[in-house]
């Protein structure tokens, strides 16, 4: 009967690693790659998603993905089928080489619920690991958009006059879940278009 039991033990121990690597892989393959480039000075390919009319790539971050227009944050069952898929831009909000000015709007996961691993796509993981002056890409129909991050700050989650203002500088603005793996706080980034 002891040995059924310590049998017992290790399959429940051994296929809980296994889910817990299924569960976070993703995010510890994302900041291990972050942390490898920073140490050896190498870069992210900076280029568009292939196929795409507007994607987003943080060099930095090692973050590209396609970015969908027009998504209401408004609406859960909306934005959330698009952030499974990458990145949403706020409806109503500018578009680069937008002449009226407006302020670009895009929002997208950090983390995953761990029933939803591979399902939604955490794009903004390593976003709080931005810094003034990084850079952010945007392209969008044919057209590289670059942009210098000039600030950086965490909001309350009902705090929603960044989306709402129009805005007269071109701003950029991502935002994502604080503190990642919750949905407390909301990091917002900004960034000048250069």
């Amino acid at each position: 009967m002891d040995y059924q039991l310590k049998s017992f033990a290790n399959f429940l121990i051994f296929f809980s690693v296994i889910g817990l690597v299924f569960i976070f892989g993703p995010l510890l393959e994302a900041e291990t790659r972050y942390n490898f480039k920073k140490l050896t000075g190498a870069s992210f390919d900076v280029s568009a998603v292939p196929g795409s009319e507007f994607s987003l790539v943080i060099p930095k971050i090692g973050a590209k993905a396609e970015v969908f227009k027009n998504t209401n944050p408004a609406k859960y069952d909306d934005y959330i089928k698009v952030l499974k898929q990458g990145v949403a831009h706020a409806a109503g909000t500018g578009l680069p080489g937008d002449k009226s000015g407006r302020n670009v709007f895009l929002f997208a996961h950090s983390s995953i619920f761990p029933w939803e691993t591979g399902r939604i796509n955490p794009v903004f993981y390593l976003l709080n690991k931005l810094d003034k002056n990084d850079l952010v890409y945007l392209y969008y129909q044919g057209k590289r958009y670059s942009y210098s991050v000039v600030e950086k700050k965490i909001i309350d989650p009902k705090d929603i006059k960044d989306i709402n203002q129009p805005g007269n500088e071109g701003l950029l603005i991502l935002q994502t879940c604080w503190p990642t793996g919750t949905t407390w706080r909301r990091l917002l980034i900004y960034a000048k278009s250069k």
